[in-house]
């Protein structure tokens, strides 16, 4: 059975629009700092990072405007 206090995607419950768009700030908010990690690296990974930088467009292509 789905917990319903989880704290990741899996629950199956509709969500409002504030509550979509809280989840969609957060997950920018952590590929931003994926982001910065690999970059402050010595030798970033390139392939990771164009992945990276993809996924977050989209993700704020997501946003309400």
């Amino acid at each position: 059975m789905i917990d319903p206090n989880a704290s990741d995607w899996s629950d199956l419950d509709l969500l409002t629009t504030a509550e979509a768009t809280a989840r969609v700030v957060a997950e920018i908010a952590s590929v931003e700092g994926e982001i910065a990690e690999l970059e402050a690296a010595d030798r970033p990974d390139e392939k990771s990072l164009s992945a990276l930088r993809s996924r977050l467009t989209a993700l704020r292509n997501r946003l309400p405007r």
